[in-house]
């Protein structure tokens, strides 16, 4: 049986995590960009693949499984009802959540079974509060059996506080992933600090299990 994430997680174990999915499926030749709207939001991203490409989306995962991830992340990262609505499937938004937890679940079964399978969610870009909507997504992937939720692309203090509202009630180990880094080490978005990252969780008293960084120079993360 696999012990708790948190608890492993807790110790300071250096842990894997897998690279991309979305940016590795369209690597191998999946049309992924499906649905726009009026201000150009990008719609499901690689979503979409979970139905049209699913060999593809458990063969990424397999193939980070093989290199050594102790960590593998569902292919929902714009997977919400909002983002899928973008692409008018958004009636169909659990059946492409489930089946993206299906296929993780698929090859971190038959390749590792102690890794770990997270549910990935992001926030709609720009200023709209998305904190139902991350909700709802969270809700729904701790419901199919994930180990955890990683709410991505976190790109200003007050997303980070709206996802951590939403996804900190689910009960599940959270970590949250900021992005875009400036040299001096503040979201470019917004300006804000990691101290103000901190601040927020503390103010909302929510146990977050680890805090990631994605979208940066290697000397913007550092």
């Amino acid at each position: 049986m696999r012990e708790n994430l948190a608890n492993r997680l807790a110790t300071g174990e250096a842990m894997l995590l897998d690279g991309g999915t979305g940016s590795e499926i369209q690597r191998r030749g999946v049309g992924v960009s499906r649905g726009y709207d009026a201000k150009v939001n990008i719609g499901p991203w690689s979503s979409v693949a979970n139905i049209t490409a699913p060999d593809v989306v458990r063969r990424v995962h397999a193939d980070y499984l093989e290199q050594g991830a102790d960590i593998v992340t569902t292919n929902t990262f714009y997977g919400s009802r909002s983002r899928m609505s973008v692409a008018g499937l958004q009636d169909r938004w659990e059946e492409y959540n489930q089946r993206a937890v299906e296929l993780a679940f698929a090859a971190r079964d038959t390749i590792n079974p102690n890794a770990y399978v997270l549910g990935g969610i992001a926030p709609s870009p720009g200023p709209v509060d998305s904190y139902d909507d991350l909700r709802a997504h969270s809700e729904l992937l701790a419901g199919a059996g994930v180990d955890g939720i990683l709410t991505e692309y976190l790109g200003t203090v007050e997303k980070v506080r709206q996802a951590v509202r939403a996804a900190g009630p689910i009960g599940l180990p959270l970590l949250i992933c900021l992005c875009h880094f400036t040299q001096d080490g503040r979201l470019s978005a917004d300006g804000g600090s990691m101290n103000q990252v901190v601040e927020v969780l503390s103010e909302e008293n929510v146990q977050v299990d680890a805090i990631l960084l994605m979208c940066s120079r290697p000397e913007q993360i550092s």
